[in-house]
């Protein structure tokens, strides 16, 4: 799912939500945050294991350093096992924005990946179909009238 699009094309130009499990792996991939060229935002991970981690629980800044593993574009989410894959059951994915300010990336209710000072700060949403069938269902959408803060979402 991406969402604050500036560019609406088969590939669009905006930050992504990704939805994937990695089968070879058994890692859940869902929550991962994809940034494209003209995107920014901040992002912060655990040095140890190169996944989000907030920074009051230690994460640290991205910012190119040697000791992320991923790709400069790919901020994993942290790893849980509360997902659904094989089992026939559905995921609950939730991604709450706040204009510029942040971004939380939710799974089955539990906080996953967040951003902070995106740019651009608004843009249009879209839903996603690459290399692999993918069923969505209960799309809601819900438009904030004034500024949540971000720890009304997040209970870590």
């Amino acid at each position: 799912m991406y969402y604050h699009i500036t560019d609406d094309k088969v590939f669009p130009t905006g930050i992504e939500y990704q939805i994937q499990y990695v089968q070879t792996e058994d890692r859940n991939g869902t929550g991962d945050l994809i940034r494209p060229p003209g995107q920014t935002y901040d992002w912060y991970f655990n040095p140890e294991n190169s996944e989000y981690l907030l920074p009051e629980k230690g994460g640290v800044l991205y910012t190119g350093q040697d000791s992320y593993k991923g790709r400069k574009w790919l901020h994993r989410a942290k790893e849980t096992r509360n997902f659904n894959a094989l089992n026939h059951k559905w995921n609950t994915c939730e991604i709450i924005v706040m204009g510029g300010e942040y971004a939380i990336h939710k799974l089955n209710g539990e906080v996953v990946n967040v951003a902070f000072n995106l740019n651009p700060s608004a843009g249009i949403i879209g839903f996603q179909s690459e290399t692999a069938e993918i069923y969505y269902k209960n799309i809601e959408i819900k438009e904030f009238e004034e500024r949540v803060p971000m720890d009304t979402f997040i209970s870590e």
